[in-house]
């Protein structure tokens, strides 16, 4: 007879499998991306568009299957959208995507040294 604490292990086992295999998704799709924009000559631009929407695309795919999203490739992905569209489009004032890149290291280092505390507002 499976306890609950069997069961519990067996849900959290197959959240684990579930999350490695979209992450396993993920970085094929970024490969396939990759080498198909090489050999299309696609610039950079239009690389980082496709970057970003794999990334955010498997956010998506962790949050439908009731897995919780990863902050750091949400971050990442809105920030490839928005430089690829920038590129491509130019919609964006020049020194706004560096500054944006910039603070996204700047707070995700300072994370490791000023880590949320749970609880805390």
């Amino acid at each position: 007879m499976a306890t609950t604490h069997d069961m519990t292990h067996t849900h959290h086992a197959t959240e684990d499998s579930l999350g490695k295999r979209l992450e396993t998704l993920g970085w094929g799709l970024v490969f396939i991306w990759l080498g198909s924009t090489f050999l299309a000559g696609f610039a950079g631009p239009m690389v980082l568009l496709g970057l970003g929407v794999i990334a955010l695309a498997v956010q998506a795919a962790r949050y439908v299957n009731h897995l919780p999203a990863e902050g750091f490739w949400l971050l990442v992905g809105a920030i490839f959208v928005v430089t690829g569209l920038w590129g491509i489009f130019g919609t964006v004032q020049a020194l706004l995507v560096p500054i944006a890149l910039i603070a996204a290291g700047v707070i995700l280092i300072g994370r490791l040294f000023w880590p949320r505390r749970m609880g805390s507002a």
